[in-house]
């Protein structure tokens, strides 16, 4: 899509998001210790402790650091180019060069930028809480990732 109008969004953390992280790590660290109880029978136990638990913790690890890496910032879209603008004291921005649609749940978008110095990945999440009368600009926008597709 070209010639998209230009357009303003907030993203960064929101309760949705910490809800969705925290179920995603109470299932895998509730499979993990179920697994351990069952495995603990025939396993000696610190092995099995380390193998199946030793992931979850790992897990949730990353997941608090993706959470404290989601600062609050504006994404725009200027017609042509993506900026990504801190919403702080300091005010600074940068610019991207790529912003792809990596998860839409229709009311919260996942999406991974690229810086275009360092090419550094960043990952944002945006939600139509964010600025409701902006949220439809936002989803329109270009560019979207083609869906992966599995090999034959």
């Amino acid at each position: 899509m070209t010639g998209a109008p230009p357009v303003s969004h907030p993203v960064g953390r929101s309760l949705l998001l910490g809800f969705l992280l925290l179920l995603a790590w109470s299932l895998g660290a509730g499979a993990a210790a179920w697994a351990l109880t069952a495995a603990s029978l025939r396993l000696a136990w610190p092995w099995a402790a380390l193998v199946l638990l030793g992931p979850a913790v790992l897990a949730g690890l990353a997941l608090v650091v993706f959470w404290r890496g989601q600062r609050r910032s504006r994404l725009d879209w200027d017609g042509r180019l993506w900026r990504l603008a801190s919403i702080d004291r300091t005010g600074q921005g940068q610019s991207l060069g790529r912003v792809e649609l990596r998860l839409d749940l229709q009311r919260a978008l996942l999406l991974r930028a690229q810086a275009s110095t360092g090419g550094r990945v960043i990952w944002l999440w945006a939600q139509s809480t964010g600025d409701r009368a902006r949220w439809h600009g936002l989803r329109r926008t270009p560019p979207r990732a083609e869906p992966r597709r599995m090999a034959a």
